[in-house]
């Protein structure tokens, strides 16, 4: 049998499957991660607090109908499969931390211009 020397490469990845689920998340990174996981619930329970109230309140008020208040719904979750692809490749380029910073700037803007949609008046 012929034996080999293992590079650096093949011992951390050795080293790695010896750990398995035994490694842990330094203190900064359980932050961050808490972070987002907290950023992506408020995000997903003020969308599902808006999808609940808003056709009643579009079929009332605006006189839209039920296929165009559910295409509005619809845009939210079609800008996450849109984009998800698009930020995946950009992140190498301008980096995480100013992807998070974009992607927060770009969430604000939007929860705001949903809300200003109270502003329109009545039809």
């Amino acid at each position: 049998m012929e034996t080999r020397r293992l590079t650096k490469l093949e011992k951390k990845e050795e080293k790695l499957k010896k750990l398995g689920s035994k490694t842990k998340l330094s203190r900064k990174k359980k932050r961050v991660l808490f972070s987002l996981l907290l950023s992506i619930c408020i995000n997903q329970t003020l969308y599902m607090n808006v999808a609940s109230l808003l056709p009643n309140l579009v079929k009332d008020k605006y006189c839209f109908t039920e296929t165009q208040t559910g295409l509005m719904l619809s845009m939210f979750q079609m800008s996450y499969l849109v984009f998800t692809p698009v930020v995946s490749m950009s992140l190498k380029k301008i980096g995480r931390k100013n992807a998070v910073v974009i992607g927060y700037f770009l969430e604000i803007l939007s929860t705001v211009g949903f809300g200003s949609l109270t502003l329109i008046p009545p039809s």
